[in-house]
């Protein structure tokens, strides 16, 4: 199949950075939502704009996503409408994933460091301001700098997590509602976010102040957490990745926060049902609408795979601009897909899976074969698809049946390396996601982490140590019955 050819009149020939982050004030404001987020900013504006009409008190919400599922865009646009739209809402967007410490008022003096760039240098780079209009952005500044000069440097010292809900209580006295945006705040229990004891400390102490916060009782307002995935799911992660954390949160909390999660706040019942949630998941049709508005001409087969393993507008646009690298704005065939990764696909065999292999194996080869050849996905009912892997890999047998059976072998020994996965209700065999992503070379995969060869090896490992535990299972099963 051949990708459809979209008229100038239907396309937009702006330039989509490849992170959110890196796009400036005035760009951010001409790219325009598709899919899902559309409805999901629409929606929770609505709720701020309450709070600002004296309707309700506060309002929390939760964005999860994939990395490079939109999650920063989200919140970009929907501070940019704020800005736009409201007239004493000022969103506070805190970017963790590029800090090396938990400080609230660290994080205060940087956003106001960045709004002073923007107002008086004409800096527009910065990540965490959006909207581009100066003069709202001055009237916000000298709102923050009047409630930040009423913090002394002792109160943030002595508690800093009290001494933030004062600055946003003098906020609220000044007539303005702070909407506190904590962007990537998964990089706090699997990234580099906490690297000092006193990073530790303040963020147990908010932790231990969340449920309060999310219910509306610290200030009027709102907060947003940004995350990958579910904290219950961070704080198992977190187990084994930062265990110096968990154990000082289940001091605070009095439990064990690996058996009971629901104990943190931001998992307790009362606080998901206060929070409103938005899930970012990008359907095929999803990416392809974004395609076709900002004229990214990607193969079908290419974009199909990619909806089925990582659906990202990062992975999207990070092919894209492969491919003009390669081959200009030329249609191409899924095959070219090899020529995209070889260069990560090499360091990937050379240095990840060479450990987890023997000297001779042919696994590593199997898997390069795949991947050159553009096979992301492989619907094992699919008989045409079957004959295509039997012929790359020169696999033969004497009937359908037992072909079918040879090819689903290789398959499934790729997915016990780690390097596929087995969707059982769809019968199909998926390229692993973080793989692909390192592939890409997107540089954090699904969860936030940073992909590189380390963290591959630690994710290949536990894949293989996840399948040999479940055939064990499954083995000692059957002996026993």
């Amino acid at each position: 199949m051949m990708s459809t050819e979209i008229s100038n009149k239907q396309t937009y020939n702006i330039y989509l950075p490849k992170v959110a982050e890196e796009s400036p004030i005035d760009s951010l404001e001409k790219i325009e939502p598709v899919g899902r987020i559309k409805n999901f900013i629409d929606i929770s504006f609505k709720g701020i704009k309450r709070v600002e009409n004296g309707v309700s008190g506060f309002y929390p919400m939760a964005i999860f996503g994939y990395y490079g599922s939109g999650k920063t865009f989200f919140v970009r646009k929907l501070s940019e409408k704020i800005v736009k739209e409201l007239e004493r809402t000022i969103p506070l967007h805190f970017y963790l994933g590029q800090t090396s410490y938990f400080d609230l008022i660290k994080f205060v003096d940087g956003l106001i460091e960045s709004i002073e760039a923007f107002i008086n240098r004409g800096d527009k780079t910065k990540a965490t301001i959006s909207g581009y209009n100066p003069e709202k952005w001055k009237e916000f500044l000298e709102v923050l700098k009047a409630a930040r000069e009423k913090i002394s440097n002792e109160e943030a010292e002595k508690s800093n997590v009290e001494a933030f809900i004062k600055f946003l209580n003098e906020i609220n006295y000044a007539g303005y509602y702070p909407f506190i945006f904590f962007d990537e705040f998964e990089t706090v229990w699997i990234g580099g976010v906490l690297q000092d004891d006193r990073s530790y400390r303040v963020f147990v102490d908010f932790s231990s102040r969340l449920f309060e916060m999310i219910r509306g009782k610290a200030y009027s307002g709102g907060i947003c957490f940004v995350l990958t995935k579910p904290v219950r799911e961070l704080i198992r992660e977190a187990a084994s990745m930062n265990p110096r954390l968990v154990r000082e949160l289940n001091e605070a909390f009095g439990t064990n926060l690996v058996d009971y999660p629901e104990m943190y706040p931001l998992e307790r019942e009362p606080a998901r049902e206060t929070l409103n949630t938005f899930n970012i998941k990008w359907s095929y049709e999803d990416l392809e609408l974004l395609s076709k508005k900002y004229n990214l001409v990607i193969h079908e087969d290419i974009l199909m795979a990619i909806s089925r393993v990582l659906p990202t507008p990062r992975a999207v646009i990070n092919i894209y601009y492969k491919l003009l690298a390669i081959n200009g704005d030329k249609i191409t065939s899924p095959t070219i897909f090899g020529k995209l990764v070889e260069d990560k696909l090499d360091i990937f065999i050379n240095r990840v899976i060479s450990e987890f292999v023997t000297p001779n194996s042919k696994w590593h080869l199997i898997f390069k074969t795949l991947v050159e050849n553009g096979i992301l996905y492989v619907y094992s009912r699919d008989w045409e698809a079957i004959k295509r892997i039997a012929a790359l890999l020169e696999v033969s047998a004497p009937d359908e049946k037992k072909l079918i059976q040879k090819v689903k072998n290789y398959l499934n020994k790729l997915r016990d390396l780690g390097l596929y996965e087995y969707n059982k209700p769809y019968s199909t065999y998926l390229i692993s996601p973080d793989v692909l992503a390192f592939l890409l070379g997107i540089e954090k995969l699904p969860d936030g982490r940073e992909a590189n060869e380390d963290t591959l090896k630690l994710k290949v490992k536990a894949k293989i140590e996840e399948r040999k535990k479940k055939k064990q299972k499954h083995k000692e099963s059957k002996v026993t019955s």
